[in-house]
């Protein structure tokens, strides 16, 4: 459904509700129309989602978001478990650390008590394609966060015109992520130095 002229909050939650829970990827990418109402209707109707993308829906909040993936919340299902998330392009302080601490708690299974600060998360959870281009909110916390939920997961990161992640915060994902890990984007960020593209 990516750049569907007319397509509209109501409409895209009458699509969702009418394919129901067997949907596991879904792109409305460029629908310019969207809003933080058409993230309900996602969450309503299509918790075996797993890849979603989002790229330049100008017209979401953080608010929105982390509505989205926040568990529980009364009168609707748990978040989806995603293994894809792309949120590049959108508006600039839509996406947050919260958001992400939260979209990467829900995308992998945690065991032990999970209110405890030592309950651990499953080895095969998490996301494995996370884009943020452009999100100038989100810091070197939502690579810790990263780190913890999909150290063995992660396979293409972007982050780029991201202009408060650091040298240290991407190279302590790269020290911590497995060998899965094959690119990380990073156009725009020119507070990066050497430091970190010289290992």
């Amino acid at each position: 459904l990516k750049s569907m002229p007319g397509m509209t909050d109501t409409i895209l939650t009458r699509l969702l509700e009418a394919v129901g829970d067997s949907l596991e990827t879904l792109d409305v990418s460029q629908n310019y129309d969207l809003t933080d109402a058409s993230l309900s209707g996602i969450r309503q109707y299509n918790f075996r989602l797993r890849s979603l993308s989002l790229n330049g829906v100008k017209e979401l909040t953080a608010a929105g978001l982390e509505a989205l993936f926040t568990h529980p919340l009364r009168g609707l299902p748990a978040p989806p478990k995603l293994k894809v998330l792309k949120l590049g392009s959108c508006d600039h302080q839509a996406v947050t650390d919260e958001v992400i601490q939260l979209a990467t708690a829900s995308s992998a299974e945690r065991h032990g008590d999970k209110s405890s600060s030592t309950a651990v998360y499953s080895r095969s959870g998490g996301l494995a394609q996370l884009d943020i281009q452009g999100s100038t909110l989100v810091t070197d916390m939502m690579l810790e966060q990263l780190v913890e939920t999909s150290a063995n997961t992660l396979t293409d990161l972007n982050v780029s015109y991201c202009p408060l992640i650091s040298d240290g915060g991407l190279g302590y994902l790269v020290s911590k992520t497995g060998q899965q890990l094959a690119k990380i984007e990073v156009w725009g960020c020119a507070q990066l130095t050497d430091e970190f593209f010289d290992g």
